[in-house]
């Protein structure tokens, strides 16, 4: 199988397709993906750097736990953490970075798929946080985002899923704020992004 192990298996603990407290093995995964135990042993480690996986000693590798009261957290610092984005990102995007999300809004375009809708809301986040241009805070906005898509997917039951449809206008009023050197604004959108996301979680769970 010819696939980069640490971004699947990422993906699918984001996606929530192996579960909190599942067991990976080792074994198992390396049969599955054709290859030896090194490549997963070290997907395994970067993925336990991120917070995704628990590694113990005598019990093997776990899906790591999430919840409501995390997502809540993380929230709190994302919000404060949005205002330095939005101040970083107009004063640094390349035109390149410009164009690439560019693209990315022109992909969301007449999209109807919440799955798809929720891979481009992920990539655009992707994109706005490499524009910052500054190595911490883009590792920093990932380990929280990876803990706020989790929850999401283990919260919001099939069916109650709308938030996605919005994210095109949303994003698309980010990278004219951005053009405009709007801080402000930019800042803003972001900020009433996450409070959507947050408030509609909170609304099915408590």
């Amino acid at each position: 199988m010819n696939l980069d192990v640490f971004a699947e298996l990422k993906r699918r603990i984001l996606l929530a397709e192996c579960r909190p407290g599942q067991a990976l093995q080792e074994q198992e995964l390396a049969r599955e993906f054709g290859v030896s135990r090194t490549p997963i042993r070290e997907a395994l480690i970067r993925l336990q750097a991120e917070g995704l996986v628990v590694m113990v000693h005598g019990r093997g590798v776990h899906v790591s736990e999430t919840s409501v009261r995390e997502l809540k957290e993380a929230c709190e610092l994302r919000h404060h953490l949005d205002a330095l984005v939005g101040k970083l990102v107009p004063e640094r995007i390349t035109d390149e970075e410009v164009a690439s999300m560019k693209d990315l809004l022109r992909r969301m375009q007449g999209e109807t798929s919440t799955s798809a809708l929720r891979a481009l809301d992920l990539e655009f986040h992707e994109a706005i946080d490499r524009a910052t241009h500054n190595e911490i805070l883009r590792a920093t906005l990932e380990g929280l985002r990876n803990k706020v898509a989790r929850t999401w997917d283990l919260s919001v039951p099939a069916g109650k899923d709308r938030y996605f449809a919005g994210i095109e206008k949303e994003f698309g009023g980010f990278l004219r704020a951005v053009e405009r050197k709007d801080s402000e604004e930019c800042t803003r959108i972001l900020r009433a992004h996450l409070a959507r996301y947050i408030d509609q979680i909170l609304a099915i769970n408590g």
